[in-house]
C-alpha cells in the first residue's frame, strides 16, 4: 500500500452535473453516498460499466451493500461490453444468491469462479468474445466491515484522516515494448485468482474506484480530486482529469462516501426470535400452537427435549424448550437463538434439521425438529456386542459427511461427541445439537471464548485458536476412538493409549488413521473431516482386515471377510454418488 497527504479542500459551490449518478443509501445500519461518472466519446458501447446493488432489495438484507465497476474487453466492443455486464450481473446474483452464513470472501469468491466459468466457456462458439476478459474491482459494505474485491486493472483507494491508500495492485505482465496487458482477469483461464481485503470501516471514509483507462492519474490530480467536494464531483471531475491524459477513451470512476458506518457488535442472527417469550415448562398433554405433549425424551439446566404430536402435519416431532433459568445466562441464550438461525439454513442428510414454523403460528421460543427413531452414539458404545469395524467405518464416513457439509457453509460444530450423534435404523445418522457452532463468516475472531465439551476440544483451543476445520477432526477422531473402545478416551492421566491395546481384532490401520485425527500438534494433524473420510475409504479399499478370532466355518475364512469389506467399499461409493446427486 502507498500513502500519500492530502491538502484539504472546501465544499463545491456549483450544482452537481446531471451526469453523474448519486445515489444516497441507508441499509443494513450503513449510512452511504456512491456516486459514479462515465465518459466513452469515440468506442460505442462502452466496455466500462458500474453498478450498486442494495442487499435488501435483492432479498438478502445480511449482505448489506455492493458497489462495483467492471471494464471488459474481445475482439468486439459490443464482446467487451456483453463480458463487463455478465461480470458485474454475475457476481451480484451469486454474492447476494449464496448461504446466509459464508462470510463476505467465501461468498464473494464463489461467485467470481462460477462467473469465470461461464465466460471461459461461453468465448470458445462465439467468435465475438473471442480473447475476451474483465477486470472488476467492488467494494462490500457488510457488517461492519468494508471488503475491497479485485482482479485486473481497475484501482482502488480509500481516503481516510487526510491520507489517500492505494488499496489495489494492478494485476499486468509488462511486455518488452513498454505496453501491459492483464495477467489475471475473469474469463482469462479455467480459474481465476482475485485480491480481497477487509477493514474495519470509519465514519468519512472515500473509496475511489478507476477503470483500467481512467487510472493513469498523476498524484497532483487525485489530491485536487480526493477533497471533501461531493462524490458526484469528485467522480465527474476525475472522469475530466482521466480525459485530459486519454483523450476519447471510454472511463468510468465511482466514488463511495461512509457517512455513517453500522454500530459495532450488529448482530441481526436472532431476527425474529429474540421477540418471543420463555413460558413455563409444558407438562404431558399440554397444547402449544398444535402440538401435543407427549414425553420428557431429556433434561437439562437449560433446556428440555420434549417429543409432540404436530396435529397440523399430522407428524411426530421433538420440541427443544428453553427452561426460564435459561434467561439468566446470556451467553446459553444467545446460543439458542444461534442455534435457531444455523438450523433453519443446513441442508445436510447427516445433520439434524429444523422446522420452520409458518408466520403467527410459534407463539413462544422453541425449536422444531423432526423426530428420529434410533439411539446415540453413546448409548450404542456402551452396548453389546462391540462395534466392529465395518458398522465403524460407516458411522466415521456418515460424520464426516455431516462435518464437511457444515464446513462447506463455514459452520464449525464445536461440540462433536457421542451424545450428539443419533444413530438412525437405516444406517445413516444425524448431528445433533448445533447450540455453540461457530461461523467464520460471522462471528468476531477476536472472541476465544471456548464451546464445546472439555475432553473432546483440541488442545489448541484452550490457548486461544478459534475453532476450525482441523479441531473438528480433534473431536471426530476422540469420538471415534471411544466408539470404537467401548467407552475409553484416547488419552489417559499420563499418556496415550493405542487403539490396538484395547481391540486387536480391528487392523492396524484403523488406529493409525484415529491417532493421526487426534495429534496433538494441529499442523500434524488431518486438515479436515473429508481428509479423514479419505483415508477411511482408502484403508477398506487395501482390504487390511485382522480376522476376528472365530472357529473355522464361513464366518472364519479370509474370503468371507474380504468379501465383506468389498461389499462395503461398494456402498461407501453408492453413498458417495447419492450424495454428490443431492448436492
Amino acid at each position: 500500500m502507498t500513502e500519500m497527504p492530502l491538502q484539504a479542500g472546501s465544499p463545491a459551490e456549483r450544482p452537481p452535473d446531471p451526469g453523474a449518478a448519486l445515489v444516497r443509501i441507508q441499509s443494513a445500519g450503513w449510512e452511504l453516498s456512491i456516486a459514479s461518472y462515465s465518459r466513452s466519446a469515440v468506442v460505442q458501447p462502452s466496455p466500462a460499466l458500474r453498478a450498486v446493488h442494495v442487499g435488501e432489495d435483492e432479498g438478502a438484507p445480511r449482505r448489506g451493500v455492493l458497489a462495483g465497476v467492471a471494464e471488459g474487453s474481445a475482439a468486439t466492443p459490443a464482446g467487451a461490453r456483453a463480458a463487463a455486464e455478465a461480470g458485474l450481473r454475475g457476481l451480484a446474483e451469486g454474492y447476494f444468491g449464496s448461504s446466509e452464513t459464508l462470510g463476505t470472501a467465501r461468498a464473494a469468491g464463489n461467485a467470481l469462479a462460477a462467473i469465470n466459468a461461464w465466460l471461459f466457456g461461453q468465448a470458445r462458439p462465439d467468435p465475438t468474445r473471442l480473447g475476451q476478459s474483465v477486470s472488476l474491482s467492488a467494494l462490500l459494505f457488510t457488517g461492519a466491515h468494508v471488503g475491497v474485491l479485485h482482479v485486473g486493472e481497475c484501482r482502488v483507494y480509500r481516503r481516510r484522516g487526510g491520507v489517500l491508500t492505494a488499496l489495489t495492485t494492478d494485476h499486468v505482465r509488462h511486455l518488452p515494448d513498454g505496453a501491459t496487458i492483464a495477467a489475471r482477469a475473469l474469463g482469462a483461464d479455467q480459474e481465476v485468482w482475485a485480491d480481497y481485503a477487509e477493514e474495519p470501516a470509519a465514519e468519512g471514509d472515500r473509496y475511489i474506484i478507476l477503470s483500467p483507462r481512467a487510472r493513469d492519474l498523476g498524484e497532483a490530480v487525485l489530491r485536487a480530486g480526493l477533497s471533501d467536494l461531493p462524490p458526484d464531483v469528485v467522480a465527474r471531475d476525475l472522469v475530466d482529469a482521466a480525459s485530459r491524459t486519454a483523450p476519447g477513451q471510454p472511463m468510468t470512476v465511482l466514488v463511495a462516501d461512509v457517512v455513517k458506518p453500522p454500530e459495532p457488535g450488529l448482530d441481526e442472527i436472532a431476527a425474529g426470535f429474540t421477540d418471543l417469550p420463555i413460558r413455563p415448562v409444558p407438562a404431558e398433554g399440554d397444547v402449544w400452537d398444535g402440538f401435543e405433549m407427549r414425553r420428557v425424551l431429556y433434561r437439562s439446566r437449560y433446556t428440555l427435549l420434549m417429543l409432540a404430536q404436530d396435529s397440523v402435519e399430522q407428524r411426530p416431532v421433538v420440541l427443544k424448550i428453553p427452561r426460564p433459568g435459561m434467561l439468566e445466562d446470556r451467553v446459553f441464550h444467545a446460543g439458542f437463538l444461534r442455534e435457531a438461525w444455523v438450523g433453519m439454513r443446513v441442508k445436510s442428510w447427516c445433520v439434524a434439521r429444523y422446522l420452520r414454523q409458518p408466520a403467527g403460528r410459534q407463539t413462544s421460543l422453541y425449536l422444531v425438529m423432526p423426530f428420529y427413531k434410533g439411539e446415540t452414539l453413546e448409548a450404542r458404545l456402551h452396548r453389546a456386542p462391540p462395534v466392529g469395524l465395518l458398522e465403524g467405518v460407516r458411522i466415521g464416513l456418515n460424520l464426516a459427511q455431516a462435518v464437511s457439509d457444515l464446513d462447506a457453509i463455514q459452520v464449525i460444530h464445536r461440540d462433536i461427541k457421542p451424545e450428539n450423534v443419533m444413530l438412525l435404523p437405516d444406517g445413516s445418522l444425524r448431528l445433533l445439537d448445533l447450540g455453540l457452532a461457530y461461523l467464520p463468516g460471522i462471528d468476531d475472531p477476536g472472541d476465544t471464548r471456548l464451546g464445546g465439551t472439555t475432553r473432546y476440544m483440541a488442545p489448541e483451543l484452550f490457548r486461544g485458536v478459534v475453532a476450525n476445520a482441523r479441531s473438528e477432526v480433534f473431536s471426530i477422531g476422540v469420538t471415534l476412538y471411544r466408539m470404537f473402545s467401548g467407552g475409553r478416551f484416547p488419552f489417559g492421566q499420563r499418556e496415550k493409549t493405542a487403539l490396538a491395546r484395547l481391540r486387536p481384532d480391528l487392523p492396524s490401520w484403523l488406529g493409525g488413521v484415529i491417532a493421526s485425527a487426534v495429534t496433538i500438534d494441529p499442523e500434524r494433524r488431518l486438515p479436515n473431516a473429508a481428509a479423514l473420510a479419505a483415508l477411511l475409504e482408502k484403508g477398506l479399499a487395501r482390504g487390511d482386515v485382522v480376522l476376528p478370532r472365530a472357529g473355522p466355518g464361513l464366518f472364519g475364512s479370509l474370503a468371507f471377510w474380504r468379501s465383506l469389506t468389498a461389499v462395503f467399499a461398494a456402498l461407501s461409493l453408492a453413498l458417495l454418488v447419492r450424495v454428490l446427486t443431492h448436492s
